[in-house]
């Protein structure tokens, strides 16, 4: 699958943060949520950044990589969600998936 693989899994994981944007409006703190990619990293950050109705905001909530091969790492993940999980009802394969860090509510790749 190569090449067609990598860009499916770019697409998911922008079209995963992009809904995560719509979903959370900046209504609460005044900042829109920001997405950050690195294209020659293969790095996706979900951003919460700048000066809003609380003073100066800097807040990582998700951060994955995606390498060369179609791996997907959650390498950050500041959250109560799941994000492999709701990648992998999106179209990732589970095998290409992996944790370098445990998210703050410790949960775990579901296996079923």
């Amino acid at each position: 699958m190569g090449p067609e693989k990598l860009t499916q899994y770019k697409s998911l994981i922008r079209r995963y943060l992009a809904d995560w944007v719509s979903y959370h409006p900046s209504e609460k703190s005044g900042i829109p949520l920001t997405i950050v990619e690195d294209a020659n990293q293969g790095h996706f950050l979900l951003l919460e950044v700048g000066t809003g109705n609380q003073g100066w905001v800097y807040q990582l909530y998700v951060h994955l990589q995606l390498t060369t091969d179609a791996r997907v790492t959650l390498l950050k993940n500041n959250t109560l969600e799941d994000p492999l999980a709701e990648l992998i009802e999106r179209g990732v394969n589970q095998a290409d998936c992996s944790i370098a860090e445990l998210p703050v509510n410790n949960l775990e790749l579901s296996t079923s």
